[in-house]
């Protein structure tokens, strides 16, 4: 993982997420369906159904799904 904030456009896409970050914060536009406990470092879940899963990891940015 490295240093860098991470902004991912996806639309309307079907996907599961499983982003983390150490000391940044993430934020997700769309409707997630949670999966474990709720974390701002970390975040799992599913979005319009779910599909694919997207890994998104950071050491210290920030997480942004658009």
């Amino acid at each position: 993982m490295g240093s860098v904030s991470v902004r991912l456009t996806v639309g309307n896409a079907h996907f599961n997420l499983d982003a983390d970050t150490g000391s940044g914060s993430i934020n997700v536009s769309q409707q997630i369906s949670m999966q474990g406990s709720l974390n701002r470092h970390h975040v799992s879940g599913i979005v319009n159904g779910g599909g694919p899963t997207i890994r998104i990891g950071t050491s210290s940015g920030d997480i942004q799904i658009k």
